[in-house]
């Protein structure tokens, strides 16, 4: 070479497509031999002479392979530079110093530097203007079958689990996931009450949709596959759920029965025979599946209907028969007496007329009545006795025990009004006296 390489700022790799047509593929960066260029088809590296010649090396503007035959279409053909890292000239004390010699070797360190930028650009690395920190990798016995993380502070850590036991977490949180839709459907086709198995489907399928998506989000993040895990095998012990309705006490349930109980819905997880439904739950026996919802808001009123048409005339005038009244006169008036307080509360009297202050007593009468709820059994009040007046008959003559549940067991609203007579009290639950 007469002259040495100028090495310019450009990129030591460059990439094209094939076409099935197209044999030569120039590289734009000069190389020193035709040993100093690999070429690579999808990937796999191919063997000068046996799959293609290189023209151009000693060239400052680069050159061209040439294929023996032509690349596919659609095959990506890889050029890169890769020089031997060594040092080809050594220099003798008081021997002779040649430009074009030295020339050479500072053009093959440029070279050799500018394919090691171009490796570090396709590293994973920090930016400039990133906060200083520790890359370093765990050993590799630590991280060994491990997903790799970064921690509070931004550091690589390795997962506490293999990949293969985070694989077999989000294998079984989708098929929670699953289940909780079979359940779905159970649930809303044994539901007696349709209003509660319209909230509890509801309810149902965001639970699923909830555990489809701790699913995917267990795959990519170990830590909330952990957690999903571990509910999934609550839900894989009751993926069969079995409706029987109302939950009453005595029955004998087994693990994956469903009942209903104040307007929410629970799964069986220990086979039991049923006692008091709140000792129950405290006890682990009961799970919750489907919490009773919020009552929606009451709809706005339809309007009036229109007045319905007709007309009349007196074609006759009774003189009497009119039962505390007066007779119709000519003009359709009628002479009737009102009826008293006592008797618009009462509500028996059919011989006077109610006037609209009359009406409003007797409703206000009627609201101050309490519904009496008669039991001769030991008895353990729900959310539907609220208001209600709890009655042990004097017929009974054996001691009974009546139990007001703890709160968060039955969720009675603020200011509920009960009325017990005759009755041993039990208080259960936390601040209660």
């Amino acid at each position: 070479m007469a002259e040495h390489i100028k090495i310019g700022d450009i990129s030591p790799r460059i990439q094209y497509t094939g076409d099935a047509v197209q044999v030569g593929f120039t590289y734009p960066f000069p190389i020193f031999v035709d040993g100093d260029i690999k070429v690579y088809v999808d990937g796999t590296l191919q063997t000068i002479t046996t799959h293609y010649s290189v023209t151009g090396a000693g060239a400052d503007t680069g050159g061209t392979v040439t294929f023996v035959a032509a690349p596919a279409s659609g095959d990506i053909v890889t050029l890169i530079r890769d020089l031997s890292v060594e040092r080809s000239s050594d220099f003798q004390e008081s021997g002779e110093f040649r430009a074009k010699v030295i020339n050479d070797e500072l053009d093959k360190i440029i070279a050799m530097a500018q394919e090691a930028d171009d490796g570090l650009t396709r590293t994973l690395h920090q930016t400039s203007t990133d906060a200083a920190g520790s890359l370093e990798l765990p050993e590799k016995a630590a991280r060994a079958s491990k997903a790799l993380g970064f921690d509070a502070n931004g550091d690589p850590v390795v997962s506490t689990k293999t990949m293969s036991a985070m694989e077999s977490e989000a294998d079984n949180a989708a098929a929670s996931a699953a289940a909780a839709l079979a359940s779905e459907t159970s649930a809303s086709t044994h539901n007696s009450n349709a209003q509660t198995a319209k909230t509890a489907s509801e309810t149902a399928q965001s639970l699923a949709e909830a555990a489809r998506d701790a699913a995917q989000t267990a795959e990519t993040n170990a830590e909330t596959a952990e957690t999903n895990a571990a509910a999934s095998a609550t839900a894989a012990d009751v993926a069969k759920i079995e409706w029987q309705g109302a939950w009453v006490t005595t029955t004998v349930y087994a693990v994956a029965d469903a009942v209903e109980e104040a307007g929410s819905s629970y799964v069986c997880i220990v086979a039991h025979t049923a006692g008091v439904f709140a000792t129950d739950l405290s006890a682990a026996k009961w799970e919750l599946m489907a919490q009773k919802g919020a009552d929606g808001a009451d709809g706005v009123d339809g309007a009036d209907g229109a007045d319905g048409a007709g007309s009349g005339t007196v074609t006759s005038v009774a003189t009497s028969g009119l039962a505390g009244g007066g007779p119709i006169t000519g003009t359709g008036t009628v002479d009737v007496p009102i009826a008293s307080q006592a008797q618009a509360e009462v509500g028996t009297d059919n011989a006077t007329a109610m006037t609209p202050l009359r009406a409003n007593q007797a409703i206000v009468a009627l609201a101050d009545l309490i519904i009496q709820n008669s039991k001769s059994a030991a008895y353990t009040l729900v959310l539907s006795d609220a208001g209600k007046h709890i009655l042990h008959p004097s017929a009974d003559t054996t001691a009974q025990t009546f139990t007001i549940p703890a709160n968060s067991s039955v969720a009675y609203p603020v200011g509920t009004a009960l009325k017990i007579t005759s009755t041993e009290w039990i208080i259960s639950g936390s601040g209660l006296t």
